[in-house]
């Protein structure tokens, strides 16, 4: 247990000393954490669209797959591996849009981008999304400085190589209207370097703003960032580009929670 608490947006938190970015909730809130994917294998193989019987669902389009495996110094891990033809995606999502911005829903999760090739030929995201079924895949993409959304609401950090930049961006999606100026966080990944991305929705009463972090440290900051009472799912994706070579996401965990 963290030896450090602190208050964020009326609420008291633990900070994990030994684990970078790792924060837990001290109330009584919905919290629900997946860190065993190498023993809860169904919740990651053969579930197609919104339906299966586990935590986490998955969506994978035609020649992705996701699947367990065993990384070394961390274990048990899902590994999304994407097709190999521009634009293949697949993607863990929750199986159902059950949180909410009014409710301060947070979701985090560590990953492990391993592109085929270059980082500059890969797609990944995490955040909340309203999309369903294989949707969410392609929750928040970018091309040439022109952002795709498949959601009416949500927020993600995501990393595109077919942007003008290959950075992690923050983004976000209000009722159908792109944040006017999405957040260019600077930071290039690195090839099988292990993340942790965090995106928390942060509600005053009147609108939802979006707090995003990496590495426990914030990167962009949206004052009014999605519609306050739009049901959500947090998802983690990833995606193939340009170059006929399949991508891998490995993550590590994922976990989610919001106020009752």
């Amino acid at each position: 247990m963290s030896t450090k608490a602190f208050w964020r947006n009326g609420r008291l938190y633990f900070w994990d000393t030994e684990n970078v970015g790792e924060i837990t909730p001290a109330d009584g809130t919905n919290f629900i954490h997946e860190d065993s994917f190498g023993i809860t294998t169904t919740t990651l193989v053969g579930i197609t669209g919104a339906e299966g019987s586990g935590f986490f669902g998955t969506d994978p389009g035609t020649g992705d797959t996701v699947t367990v495996t065993t990384v070394a110094n961390v274990g048990g891990c899902a590994e999304l591996l994407s097709g190999t033809a521009d634009d293949d995606h697949c993607f863990l999502s929750m199986m159902e849009l059950s949180h909410e911005g009014r409710l301060d829903a947070c979701f985090e999760t560590r990953v492990q981008p391993v592109p085929a090739g270059a980082i500059t030929d890969m797609y990944f995201a995490a955040g909340f999304t309203d999309a369903t079924g294989i949707a969410v895949a392609g929750a928040m993409t970018e091309a040439a400085g022109a952002w795709t959304t498949a959601s009416v609401d949500g927020a993600a950090l995501v990393f595109d190589s077919d942007a003008t930049l290959d950075v992690i961006w923050g983004m976000s999606v209000l009722n159908s209207v792109d944040y006017a100026t999405p957040t260019n966080t600077g930071i290039l990944p690195v090839k099988s370097q292990w993340y942790v991305l965090r995106v928390e929705l942060e509600d005053n009463g009147t609108t939802t703003a979006a707090r995003m972090f990496v590495d426990g440290v914030q990167v962009a900051y949206h004052p009014n960032a999605l519609t306050r009472t739009t049901q959500l799912t947090p998802f983690v994706s990833c995606g193939t580009r340009t170059i006929a070579t399949a991508n891998i996401l490995n993550v590590d965990y994922v976990k989610v929670w919001q106020r009752r």
